[in-house]
């Protein structure tokens, strides 16, 4: 919801859709196509992070950063900013999501109010710096 700041048009930096910034492949299904419906994308984000809670056996935190796009037990500094070098740099994982979201939104604060996504000012960089390694197939994703 951080993404979206409850704004059900919204569509993140790498296509995610709706309130809950879901990624295009979990659209199939939607109303007309429409991955932004409200009901639909509600149901469909609660539905993946229900399932995805379950799967990690209750475990809260590893479930809300996979949400995020995290891959638990792989995802280094390298893998999850990785997106820099390709041309959705605001495609990186965001490493403060947990904070963000525990200590701001699900209190009703600003997230950004506490901690500004540091990943982005890479991407302001990105065009002083040439491009180096890395492709669309090592963006790391941000949304479910």
């Amino acid at each position: 919801m951080q993404e979206s700041t409850c704004n059900p048009s919204a569509v993140g930096g790498g296509g995610e859709q709706g309130m809950f910034q879901i990624t295009v492949d979990k659209c199939g299904g939607a109303p007309g196509g429409n991955c932004k419906d409200v009901h639909f994308n509600m149901r469909t984000g609660m539905q993946y992070l229900r399932d995805t809670i379950s799967q990690n056996g209750g475990d809260l935190l590893k479930s809300l950063g996979m949400y995020n796009g995290w891959q638990p037990e792989r995802m280094t500094m390298e893998s999850a900013t990785a997106a820099r070098y390709t041309s959705c740099c605001r495609c990186q994982n965001n490493l403060d999501y947990l904070h963000q979201t525990l200590n701001g939104w699900l209190q009703g604060i600003s997230g950004y109010s506490i901690v500004r996504p540091r990943r982005l000012s890479l991407c302001r960089d990105q065009v002083l710096t040439a491009a180096t390694p890395g492709d669309a197939t090592n963006r790391a994703p941000s949304g479910i």
